[in-house]
């Protein structure tokens, strides 16, 4: 699981508990019991499940949930408020969905290859994992051993030592992790926490309030395990909005403390909310989040007693407010629209969320001087049809402009038809685009584009999915004339296995890949690879793949002949020599504490074409992509837009990035010196800086000042007396930074010189 991904969840684990409604269910480990038994898979990921002592578990439950964005998100958020402190009920609720599989003699099944979550329990005992999807179907078994439940209670008492009630604990792997499992406590201060075993040893239990310093306590692994843990000095902060709100607006509230977590209000939604546990002298921020629109509001380090914080949303100026109505004249609730401005000289398109009571505001561009038009577009909901409607705007000043109710009209059917094989099969949940907005044939292979008017005379369809090409001529996007159904030929792509050893998965890259026709003739077709793949969907045919930087080649594999909808088999594809062109940078970021940090994007220039400049996020501090061999140009842009973007140039190799800080010098010995009794050495990187010592294997970095000159010397440091064993001058260090590699002999023959043994 991504580094976002773990913070999505524990935030889902920490705030679900307050917005849970709905009764839960009574059993949800019944329930899975219960699901009937769903017919073996041939050709997927192999699970195999033993008990403790390595015999098969072949008595197990075996229950398997694909990760469906959208449905996995609600339940989780579901079972995280109903099953508090329970991991084997929240997990049961959330894979209730699933299909239950049974084992054979020796505890072993296969689930379908598609990314997921599986769990395993029999007679009180419980392992589960996440299943990653495998297209190829080359990955290795995945073992579960079965194991009882970790049950134990945390009490939490305040600074007079008297139970505190309501306060949220948080259950996590190690300290400052990711959140697994999250409790309040109850009158008397203590909540019951049931976890999957086999935790290890640095496993902690933490109080979710702000802290100056984080309280955690390391949790026992005898049974039954008690842990105790004592808020410090707290106070209550009451947050209120003081107006500026659309009828039905929601409010969501939480605190971010500076270099810290987030944490909930109590209520988290409404007009006004309590934060009940900070401490005095705690910094950060107010996070208030607006029918989706979020706001951060800067707040003063928390007094001993604070007062009453009332906050006012400042008016946006020339915004359009209106109340929208769908085709049947009720109000629209909680839609995604999509708002596109058209002006004289231009357009633009963003997002609107119409809140509980249909009322949504849209921000007109700052380039709308004077007159345009608004085309706001729903999706389909409820049994309606996508609806649209068009709206004639007129700017006033920086004067809200109030429209009322205006209500929506259905979208005319642009298109229709069905995707079909070439032996006239239907081919159901293609993804494909047009005109900006994406569809999918249903389960039949029929289709039905809705488009607001005007219509357009010809619409070009892309497929938006890798297994499927537009048949005779191989394209994947073709023309039609709107208004007629269509009957569509697709071509079902050809596997070919695939291995660029080196490359990690999800490195970014700035290469093209073309075919092109090996007999001539024939138009060149541009595919989207990734050099990090095990296997390409590629078009069946006789091509020529060629590799293309800034347009020019660099690679081609000559005759390569596909076969559609089967594996087909090029050794030239299982040893894909890419470093004869090409060069792997990772980009390490590390926050100002010297942790790995996510909150800046890694920019890569593309080829020297200035205009053409590429983002990437980092995943836990790291990112990975692949340049041509002389390198790929590289800066560092953090989302704290008070710290400076930090340019790197053109680099390949490794780089280590510190926010906020210039660049790193590393000095490496290459032999470690012999040192006087009770000696250190040190680096020291200018004329009073603070020295850094070394390590045991004889190396040590620092962090310089931006745009600061570098005069490293390394000096060796007994009782009072330091002496230099050596030093450069002038020392350059690119943005990128620097290893410097030095002599061990000519150090360690300075230290016999100075230190006689």
């Amino acid at each position: 699981m991504s580094s976002m991904a773990r913070v999505c969840w524990s935030l889902v684990l920490l705030l679900t508990p307050m917005l849970a409604q709905v009764v839960p269910p009574a059993d949800p480990l019944g329930t899975l019991a219960a699901l009937p038994v769903a017919p073996a898979v041939s050709n997927g990921q192999r699970i195999v499940v033993q008990e403790a002592d390595g015999s098969p578990a072949a008595a197990a439950i075996v229950v398997f949930a694909t990760e469906d964005a959208a449905e996995a998100a609600d339940r989780a958020a579901a079972a995280a408020g109903w099953f508090l402190g329970d991991e084997p009920r929240m997990q049961a609720h959330r894979l209730a969905g699933g299909s239950r599989y049974r084992l054979d003699e020796r505890g072993a099944v296969r689930v379908p290859a598609l990314s997921g979550r599986v769990l395993a329990m029999h007679d009180g005992r419980f392992a589960t994992a996440r299943v990653p999807h495998d297209a190829s179907g080359t990955a290795p078994r995945l073992l579960l051993k079965l194991a009882p439940v970790r049950e134990f209670e945390a009490q939490v008492v305040d600074a007079e030592g008297a139970p505190a009630a309501q306060v949220l604990l948080a259950a996590a792997y190690s300290p400052g992790g990711a959140v697994t499992l999250a409790n309040r406590t109850d009158a008397a201060g203590r909540a019951r926490f049931r976890m999957f075993s086999e935790l290890p040893k640095t496993a902690v239990v933490q109080l979710q309030v702000p802290t100056r310093q984080p309280v955690a306590v390391a949790l026992p692994r005898e049974a039954p395990a008690v842990v105790r843990l004592q808020l410090p000095v707290v106070v209550p902060l009451t947050v209120r909005i003081g107006g500026g709100l659309l009828p039905g607006s929601e409010v969501k509230w939480f605190y971010q403390q500076t270099g810290g977590r987030q944490f909930a209000a109590r209520p988290a939604i409404g007009t006004e909310a309590v934060f009940p546990y900070l401490e005095p002298g705690v910094e950060g921020n107010l996070q208030v989040w607006i029918d989706g629109q979020l706001s951060v509001v800067p707040l003063p380090p928390i007094a001993a007693s604070p007062a009453p914080f009332e906050w006012q949303p400042a008016p946006k100026p020339g915004r359009v407010v209106l109340r929208l109505l769908d085709p049947k004249g009720a109000p629209l609730l909680r839609a995604q629209l999509e708002c596109r401005w058209e002006w004289k000289t231009g357009g633009a398109i963003h997002r609107a969320v119409s809140n509980a009571a249909g009322w949504v505001e849209v921000q007109p561009p700052t380039n709308v001087k004077n007159k345009a038009q608004l085309q706001l577009l729903a999706p389909a909901a409820d049994g309606l049809p996508p609806s649209a409607c068009r709206i004639d705007y007129r700017r006033h000043g920086d004067q809200t402009v109030q429209l009322g109710d205006v209500q929506l009209a259905e979208q005319p059917v642009a298109i229709a038809g069905v995707f079909v094989d070439a032996a006239g099969q239907p081919v159901p949940h293609v993804r494909f685009r047009a005109e900006h907005t994406s569809f999918t044939t249903a389960a039949d292979g029929s289709f039905e584009m809705r488009l607001p008017e005007p219509v357009p005379a010809e619409l070009r369809l892309h497929l938006a999915t890798q297994h499927w090409y537009f048949h005779d001529p191989v394209a994947r996007s073709r023309s039609f004339p709107a208004g007629a159904r269509q009957r569509v030929v697709l071509e079902p792509a050809g596997r070919v296995r695939f291995a660029a050893a080196g490359i990690p998965r999800g490195a970014w890259s700035d290469f093209e890949f073309r075919l092109e026709p090996a007999g001539g003739g024939g138009e060149p077709l541009t595919v989207d690879l990734q050099l990090y793949d095990q296997e390409w969907l590629l078009p069946g045919g006789h091509w020529n793949l060629v590799v293309l930087h800034t347009e020019q080649e660099v690679h081609r594999i000559a005759d390569l002949r596909i076969a559609p909808g089967i594996e087909n088999h090029d050794p030239r594809c299982m040893e894909f020599d890419w470093r004869a062109f090409a060069a792997l940078v990772t980009i390490r970021v590390e926050d100002q504490a010297g942790r790995p940090s996510d909150t800046a994007m890694v920019r890569h220039q593309f080829g020297d074409r200035p205009e053409i400049v590429n983002s990437r996020g980092t995943n836990r501090g790291l990112s990975h992509g692949v340049v041509p061999k002389d390198g790929g140009t590289i800066s560092v842009r953090p989302m704290d837009e008070t710290l400076p973007e930090i340019e790197l140039g053109r680099i390949t190799g490794e780089h280590v990035v510190r926010l906020g800080s210039g660049p790193r010098l590393r000095v490496e010995l290459s032999t470690p010196p012999r040192l006087p009794p009770g000696g250190e050495l040190l680096l020291l990187p200018n004329e009073g800086a603070e020295a850094v010592p070394f390590s045991a294997a004889g190396a040590a970095q620092v962090w310089l000042a931006a745009n600061a000159g570098c005069a490293p010397r390394i000096v060796v440091r007994v009782a009072s007396r330091q002496q230099v064993v050596w030093q450069a001058e002038n020392c350059q260090v690119a943005a990128g930074g620097r290893v410097l590699p030095v002599d061990g002999a000519v150090v360690q023959r300075a230290i016999d010189l100075l230190f006689p043994q």
